[in-house]
């Protein structure tokens, strides 16, 4: 069962209170451990008067960079990567257009 009311209840209330608040107007979450499915549902609207639901698609902007930062930092923890990196090494394709060389490159 994926009820978030039914099994994450904390979570559900926090969400709820941060939508009623008008801190955004709608929120989508899904949480699975070991395969079962906790929770996959959408609340409050994803724009108004469009309600959420968890197939709802929503514009992120930005988003995205606090967890690619996230992802860095626990691949340089476990040694994968080092912290002056250029993204060409891990992405081939950044490379294109000569987008690897900065300012003070001479070579």
């Amino acid at each position: 069962m994926s009820d978030l009311r039914t099994n994450l209840p904390a979570t559900y209330q926090l969400l709820e209170e941060g939508r009623q608040k008008a801190s955004y107007p709608g929120a989508q979450i899904y949480v699975s451990c070991r395969g079962l499915i906790l929770a996959d549902e959408g609340l409050g609207e994803s724009r108004p008067g469009i309600s959420m639901d968890k197939d709802s698609i929503t514009l992120w902007m930005s988003a995205t960079k606090p967890i690619t930062a996230v992802l860095f930092a626990q691949a340089w923890e476990r040694n994968e990567i080092g912290i002056d990196t250029r993204i060409s090494e891990i992405i081939p394709e950044f490379a294109a257009r000569d987008k690897v060389r900065s300012p003070s490159d001479t070579s």
